[in-house]
């Protein structure tokens, strides 16, 4: 068994976004950490690029739909979350990766030398869950350091 991080050892935070609550939430978290142990942070949010399958015969489709607009939204967004991070007085970096969430965070993660990843949980349950499964759940299971999970604060 590999021996765990101490929190001294912690230098590194990975906080993954897809901008909703649950992840700001998270971000907010992160922060409190990286001052605390003197960390850094890095933002991922992971894209999934549009797939278009047409039934036989296959013909031309025009899709009203412009991915280098989205792209760039995405972008001024995870670049407004970096920037709230370095307002608070943590060293922070903005990553926007293409895939499939889970595997992406992971193998991020590993590449980067992440000591933890801190993220968000979207509550999921019952059918919801059982069709979208749970991101979180997939980076416990598949990733080398320590992940945070941080639940939304209910409303009083």
């Amino acid at each position: 068994m590999a021996p765990q991080p101490s929190t001294r050892s912690i230098k590194k935070i990975l906080v993954p976004t897809d901008f909703s609550e649950p992840s700001a939430h998270a971000i907010s978290t992160a922060i409190d950490f990286a001052r605390v142990l003197q960390a850094t942070i890095e933002l991922v949010h992971v894209y999934v690029e549009p797939v278009y399958v047409l039934p036989p015969p296959v013909d031309l489709a025009i899709f009203p739909f412009n991915v280098a607009d989205l792209l760039a939204k995405v972008q001024a967004s995870l670049d407004a979350e970096r920037d709230r991070v370095q307002a608070a007085g943590v060293a922070c970096e903005a990553t926007m990766l293409s895939g499939k969430a889970a595997p992406e965070i992971v193998a991020r993660a590993k590449a980067t030398g992440t000591d933890l990843i801190v993220m968000g949980r979207h509550g999921r349950s019952g059918l919801e869950h059982a069709l979208l499964g749970s991101v979180a759940e997939r980076v416990v299971h598949h990733t080398p350091c320590p992940v945070l999970v941080v639940p939304t604060p209910r409303a009083q």
